[in-house]
């Protein structure tokens, strides 16, 4: 009798299975052009400069002889500056605060490692942002339901690229640095030839199964000033289709934003990136 109830059992399962939904298939409008531009802060600002003097940014990659390598090395610094605590947060918001306050033993969020990796990568000339990443189910759940990751766009590739300074790592596909959205595309078609760059030992399909659920909703900015007294504009890729999220994690109002399923109004080409 125990047999027959674990066969049956064993039958529900696999009909559950057949019958369980599939995950939704994530597309994006691949073919509009785009009129919108981004602005950076140059390497000549006046807050950048006293980062990459303070730091020895020139000297750190002076060695490095692509945009990779580079990125590689300013990763890997920033990667090592203090050991991730999701559940602390800085006095000030800025890179130069947080690097001063984890070396003094302070230790904080992916936040923060975004912050400070874009930070010397604008330093050192290279258009960088800030990306947050957050689950299709982002409204649902009591946690876990964002990520935050930089994006840099490299001059010898003419193209974006995602870098996890958390994790110390960047997305290889056919031996070539990939952005999130492209990350996002490898994932979803099991791309054999995916992988990662890292200075640190790292499991990739670990990895790639954690960060998966955060490759729905794309938030970063349009203005990125180093300032820090204006309220730059928001630019979020969304799937078509999609639902345009309004909490956070059930209770934290999301920031507006102009909504897009436009890769060209997300990543911007080299003559719509605009140096300010």
């Amino acid at each position: 009798m125990l047999r027959n109830k674990l066969q049956r059992f064993k039958l529900f399962k696999k009909i559950s299975s057949l019958l369980a939904p599939m995950t939704p298939r994530i597309d994006f409008d691949l073919q509009s052009f785009s009129v919108l531009e981004s602005h950076f802060a140059g390497d000549q600002d006046e807050y950048l400069t006293q980062f990459r003097i303070k730091y020895a940014l020139d000297e750190l990659i002076e060695s490095e002889l692509t945009d990779t390598a580079r990125l590689l090395r300013v990763m890997h610094w920033v990667h090592h500056l203090w050991q991730h605590n999701g559940q602390n947060t800085p006095s000030q918001n800025d890179a130069m605060t947080i690097v001063a306050e984890a070396a003094q033993g302070q230790q904080f969020r992916c936040v923060e490692y975004a912050i400070v990796l874009a930070t010397a990568l604008a330093a050192l000339g290279f258009p960088a942002r800030i990306l947050s990443l957050m689950t299709q189910d982002v409204e649902h759940k009591r946690s876990s339901a964002g990520h935050v990751v930089t994006e840099v766009y490299l001059h010898d590739l003419a193209k974006w690229v995602m870098a996890d300074a958390q994790w110390n790592m960047i997305p290889i596909l056919n031996q070539q640095a990939v952005n999130a959205l492209e990350l996002t595309q490898a994932i979803d078609q099991a791309e054999v030839h995916l992988s990662l760059l890292s200075t640190t030992p790292i499991k990739a399909k670990y990895y790639l199964k954690w960060i998966k659920p955060y490759l729905y909703y794309f938030t970063t900015r349009l203005e990125h000033r180093y300032d820090f007294n204006t309220n730059a504009t928001q630019i979020r890729l969304m799937p078509i289709g999609a639902k345009v999220p309004k909490v956070f994690q059930r209770k934290h109002p999301i920031s507006a934003a102009t909504m897009t399923h436009v890769l060209a109004d997300f990543y911007p080409d080299k003559d719509r990136i605009k140096i300010i």
